[in-house]
């Protein structure tokens, strides 16, 4: 019985404390999609290379985003 009240003891603590990964939060946010430039809505990987450009890999090309604007790389092969 003791056992179990000083496990709820100790879990409610830790509960009560930020234990969290991250102490910062995002500052700025912006959605971007088709009508920004975007090759597709369907994202399925997103990259911050050394330079601070985004790369989106959408299911019809990839985007470079500099912050300003995005530049559009489709395969014309298909």
């Amino acid at each position: 019985m003791l056992k179990r009240i000083f496990i709820l003891v100790v879990v409610t603590i830790l509960n009560s404390v930020n234990i969290g990964a991250q102490n910062s939060t995002i500052e700025y946010a912006k959605k971007i999609t088709i009508s920004d430039g975007l090759a597709h809505n369907g994202v399925s990987s997103i990259l911050e290379d050394s330079k601070g450009f985004l790369w989106i890999g959408t299911y019809h090309g990839i985007n470079k985003y500099d912050g300003i604007k995005l530049t559009t790389y489709k395969n014309t092969l298909i």
